[in-house]
């Protein structure tokens, strides 16, 4: 099965490779030859304009979350370009600064009601990839409609050529450091508990941005997952999401117990979700028992890694700091953090 699936995703890579291939070479080699330009710029200036193209795409590509999600009834939370992030918040939009690692955008609705755990979900979750896919035959068409115009023909060509790979990159199914669309869309048709917690995810978020703590929220949704529903990357979110409750709760023994648990088993937790439990569970050893041997088990390659995508989290930053003055004993280190964790505070989506 695993052959099979790494397989297909080689076979994705050929035709992108391929459509890639073709691009340069409709674009580049007539113009090498008809309009005597170096070749070798030319490919350069077209790497450069296909890296502009994803980025263009990225954003359309969450657009398309927002639109379909809005036409299928959820509302607006929040949405995230880069770092900067626009969060709507007591009726007006608030701009912030916040990171994930493993995305370059994200958009966040609040989701209409649900019965059994039933709601739409498709359209949102795929909404992305949809609208990168509707851009794509767009951008296509008007690439045909000024054909004789060399420049903007190949802007336009580039753009649909983006379009098409960032639709696809989002809609395969593909596990990482974060699921992509394709993967939590399998989940989601498939596992009740996937729904679940999807949902609550989503509805959680929309809380925490009104500057709600987990702790205040109801307690019914953080439970955590049975053997079976930890096969789900998005159903053992749940678990993670428990142990984030007993941290605001300051039931730090027993979030590192919980949390200990979790990554002791074969789950599909996603790659971020583990190394955020290793840096919490730093954060629980640091104000209890503090062992250095222990603490430095859980700060692997990667946690750095995590601590530098997202080097301006205030939970990282806030373990950063305990760091700094119990285990490294550096006070002029430890004030750099404060500093630093006092100025991201400012512009951080949440309130709370």
């Amino acid at each position: 099965m695993k052959i099979k699936k790494e397989a297909k995703r080689f076979n994705v890579i050929l035709l992108l490779s391929a459509l890639l291939g073709g691009i340069v070479g409709f674009f580049g080699v007539p113009l090498a030859e008809d309009r005597g330009y170096d070749f070798e710029t030319e490919l350069g200036i077209g790497f450069v304009l296909l890296i502009l193209a994803l980025m263009v795409q990225m954003v359309i590509h969450e657009a398309g979350h927002l639109v379909f999600g809005l036409l299928t009834g959820y509302k607006f939370v929040s949405f995230r370009v880069g770092s900067f992030m626009w969060v709507k918040r007591e009726g007006k939009i608030h701009l912030c600064r916040y990171q994930l690692a493993g995305t370059g955008g994200q958009c966040l609705l609040e989701p209409p009601e649900q019965k059994d755990w039933e709601y739409p979900y498709s359209l949102y979750n795929m909404g992305g990839s949809i609208m990168n896919m509707l851009s794509a035959i767009v951008f296509a068409g008007v690439a045909l409609v000024v054909r004789d115009h060399y420049v903007m023909v190949r802007i336009f060509g580039i753009l649909a050529l983006a379009g098409v790979i960032q639709g696809l990159m989002n809609a395969i199914p593909k596990k990482g450091i974060i699921n992509n669309d394709g993967m939590n869309q399998v989940e989601l048709r498939k596992i009740k508990a996937a729904r679940r917690a999807f949902w609550i995810q989503i509805k959680v978020n929309a809380l925490w941005n009104q500057g709600i703590y987990l702790r205040d929220m109801p307690e019914e949704w953080f439970t955590t997952p049975n053997e079976e529903e930890m096969k789900s990357g998005l159903a053992v979110s749940m678990g993670v999401l428990a142990c984030g409750r007993l941290m605001t709760e300051k039931q730090f023994e027993k979030a590192d117990k919980l949390m200990e648990d979790l990554l002791s088993k074969d789950s599909a937790m996603i790659g971020v979700h583990r190394s955020l439990c290793k840096t919490d569970q730093m954060y629980c050893e640091m104000v209890g028992a503090c062992r250095k041997e222990r603490i430095e088990s859980l700060l692997d390659d990667d946690v750095k890694k995590i601590w530098k995508a997202m080097k301006n989290s205030p939970s990282i930053l806030r373990t950063q700091y305990v760091y700094a003055r119990r285990v490294k004993f550096d006070e002029k280190e430890a004030a750099r953090i404060m500093e630093q964790f006092n100025k991201v505070a400012k512009t951080y989506p949440s309130v709370s």
